[in-house]
């Protein structure tokens, strides 16, 4: 599709004066590329991650059209420049909530492994670029070294560098705990994953009709839970943890340390 803008120009009969029509805002060639267009090329780029070369032989095959490398360059690049405003404002956001969700993913630049940080909620996500993985990376992206609401993390060591609450990421504490059962042949993992699925479930059935667990089966679950830590600890150390009536805050910091 193409489109046409036409811009009159009018002569003062009085002065003389000569006035033209302006463009909309962002045409500024006589000849160009359009925003629907733009933006399909950062979907295509940022999202699906394709490669501009696969790009330009796309528009090729699709429009008979090869866009330039340079071309589809320059659209990132402004879309990246337009959207600096909006990032600030997200990350101010994502400072003051209340759980907070992070992980890391390398991926090749020019060869080189380089690193993808992701903070999100169910509903904000912020992604970020870094040649490195750790705290360098963490610090100077901004958001970590004053959030003080929950975190939630794959228990990567520099993660609990920093001073607010910190909880595991089940998805993970499952994959480690498949781990364990099927490397060493430890019964422990399979009760605790086990125990997390039906838990996971209860509370999900409960929400759905909107009536709280009971008493007696949170009691259950952590009599449970207790008596799977210590034969996990008996397991790996040959020493029991000693099982017995605990109240809030009084866990044993190596059960902590996993599964606070």
């Amino acid at each position: 599709m193409v489109t046409e803008y036409q811009a009159e120009r009018k002569q003062c009969s009085c002065c003389r004066h000569l006035s033209r029509a302006g463009f909309p805002q962002g045409v500024s060639h006589p000849v160009q590329y359009g925003l629907r267009l733009a933006s399909l090329v950062v979907y295509l780029s940022t999202y699906q991650l394709v490669p501009y070369d696969r790009i330009s032989e796309l528009f090729n095959d699709l429009f008979d059209r090869p866009v330039g490398k340079g071309t589809l360059v320059g659209m990132v690049e402004s879309c990246h420049t337009g959207l600096e405003g909006f990032e600030g404002v997200l990350k101010g956001l994502l400072k003051g909530v209340g759980v907070l969700y992070t992980d890391e993913t390398g991926f090749r630049v020019c060869g080189k492994r380089q690193w993808i940080h992701v903070l999100c909620t169910r509903y904000l996500t912020w992604y970020g670029h870094h040649k490195h993985r750790g705290s360098g990376a963490t610090i100077e992206q901004g958001i970590l070294p004053v959030f003080k609401g929950v975190l939630v993390h794959d228990f990567w060591k520099p993660y609990f560098k920093y001073g607010c609450g910190h909880v595991l990421c089940n998805a993970h504490l499952l994959r480690e705990l498949r781990g364990v059962s099927e490397a060493f042949g430890q019964e422990w993992g399979w009760g605790m994953s086990g125990l997390l699925h039906e838990v996971k479930a209860r509370v999900d059935a409960a929400r759905a009709s909107s009536q709280p667990l009971d008493g007696k089966a949170i009691a259950d679950y952590e009599s449970r839970y207790t008596e799977l830590i210590g034969l996990g600890l008996w397991e790996n150390t040959g020493e029991p943890e000693r099982v017995g009536k605990r109240g809030p805050g009084t866990q044993s910091k190596r059960e902590c340390k996993f599964f606070c």
